[in-house]
């Protein structure tokens, strides 16, 4: 992961989960898209970016070492 800030465009609550277990907390819900609220969630992480690639990088780490756990749970119940 390059840990670039996003702003999250949420359908579904997953999406939203995702955000926040990133750290990443500018989102927009796609039941209420406007121009407006695109361009402020826009607008806040520019300005946070800092912060917000900081916290990434704190927490991409533990997420990559769950999801390669994740991966080896798997295989091994496969039987491989």
């Amino acid at each position: 992961s390059a840990c670039v800030p996003f702003v999250s465009l949420v359908y579904d609550p997953k999406v939203e989960s995702f955000a926040r277990a990133t750290g990443q907390k500018f989102t927009v819900d796609m039941r209420s898209l406007s121009a407006e609220g695109v361009k402020s969630a826009v607008l806040g992480a520019w300005n946070e970016r800092d912060v917000l690639k900081r916290v990434l990088e704190e927490r991409v780490p533990e997420m990559r070492r769950l999801a390669l756990k994740s991966g080896e749970m798997a295989r091994e119940l496969l039987g491989g």
